[in-house]
């Protein structure tokens, strides 16, 4: 895997074996990258994002790449926390915040205001519609933020009241969510 674009450009992330994470694929990434950036209009420099089930961290590096403001990444898996730690160390990221939790806990105490979250979670283990839920209804995600998934192309949400638009890549679908 590689970064896209911006000024981490080219480096490569290379997990270590083993970790059961399934990253997005350049192509999907670099899909939802264009995405953001000509549908959305989304200026990078002004936005905070949460990654949910952040995995490699390779969705949450290319925000960075692109000159997010603030990225916070979650992740249960210590192993891939330390990965992620000595991504963020020798890269020096200090606009990176890498926490060690459950995803669907830590939403319950995040107080942070934020314009974009972007989940991934585990395709069969996640209740993404009640999930999605609750980050829309949340008081840390701003009027007009997006929430983005990443599942499986055979689940739909495009009967969600907050449902925008999706884009399908192969077996991979991002669906976009807006809250209002």
């Amino acid at each position: 895997m590689r970064i896209i674009s911006g000024f981490l450009k080219g480096r490569k992330i290379e997990p270590p074996p083993g970790l059961g994470i399934r990253p997005t694929t350049d192509r999907a990434r670099e899909a939802l990258f264009n995405i953001l950036g000509l549908g959305y209009r989304v200026q990078w420099q002004q936005i905070s994002v949460l990654d949910l089930f952040c995995g490699s961290g390779a969705v949450s590096l290319e925000f960075i790449s692109r000159g997010a403001k603030a990225v916070y990444s979650v992740e249960k898996n210590k192993r891939t926390i330390q990965f992620l730690e000595t991504v963020k160390k020798n890269w020096n990221l200090s606009n990176w915040h890498i926490y060690c939790e459950d995803a669907e806990e830590f939403i319950e105490f995040f107080n942070t205001s934020l314009s974009l979250v972007f989940l991934d979670p585990p395709y069969q283990r996640v209740n993404k519609e009640k999930l999605i839920f609750r980050i829309l209804n949340s008081n840390w995600l701003m009027p007009g933020g997006l929430v983005i998934v990443e599942h499986p192309t055979y689940e739909i949400f495009d009967t969600h009241p907050y449902f925008v638009e999706k884009r399908a890549y192969g077996y991979s679908t991002f669906s976009f969510f807006e809250k209002k």
